[in-house]
């Protein structure tokens, strides 16, 4: 591989397998999140700017708040029943692709990991359509290191561990992020306006002097 990149059979394969059980809940996610969560948003930014009564931006922001929710659980309803195909396909699955039964347990905790990711991946979303683009990047950053630390940590191990590090980095970015994402909805109208500036900015007015006229 190029650099200090490396290959491993015994581990791409599984790991491809298992992302690839994720493309319905994230197809589930993003029809949901493109079709109603959208929408709403636009509601809810055209009703701060138009100066819409607080009752109605209260209802919107539920109305947010629920579609996040009803995503959510369809990505865990999705993903869970995808996760019991892998589970129980997965021997005939590594035979098809010529690597021993022995990974077997790779492969389910990669796609555990994976059901986690898909989750973290969801709240990230969710983060960026709300502009909150600080609050993903420390989010992202948080499944980095913990990605880091937590792998370094199953090689030192051994084998059997392999997995458990990406499967740790995604659980963990998936507890921190839940909360402060219903805490960000919770708090949005708040947010919202005390992000506008008390008074609008006066901007000096330049007069151009005109040409003196020649007598």
């Amino acid at each position: 591989m190029i650099g200090p990149l490396r290959a491993s059979v015994l581990y791409d394969v599984p790991i491809f397998l298992a992302y690839l059980s994720a493309i319905p809940a994230m197809a589930a996610f993003f029809l949901r999140l493109e079709a109603d969560f959208a929408e709403r948003c636009q509601q809810f930014t055209a009703g701060v700017r138009d100066g819409a009564p607080l009752r109605e931006l209260e209802r919107i922001q539920e109305g947010m708040v629920a579609c996040v929710r009803r995503s959510l659980i369809e990505i865990v309803q999705v993903q869970g029943l995808t996760l019991v195909f892998v589970l129980a396909a997965g021997p005939a699955l590594l035979r098809a692709a010529g690597i021993s039964p022995l990974y077997l347990r790779l492969l389910w905790v990669d796609s555990a990991a994976v059901a986690l990711q898909v989750i973290f991946l969801g709240i990230l979303n969710v983060l960026f359509y709300l502009d909150e683009r600080r609050l993903a990047l420390g989010l992202s950053t948080v499944f980095a290191a913990g990605n880091l630390v937590f792998s370094l940590f199953s090689q030192w191990l051994g084998p059997d561990w392999y997995g458990f590090g990406f499967a740790a980095a995604a659980l963990l970015g998936t507890a921190v992020g839940l909360p402060l994402l219903s805490r960000k909805l919770e708090r949005l109208d708040r947010d919202t306006f005390m992000r506008q500036p008390l008074w609008p900015e006066v901007r000096p007015v330049v007069v151009e002097a005109n040409p003196r006229r020649s007598p």
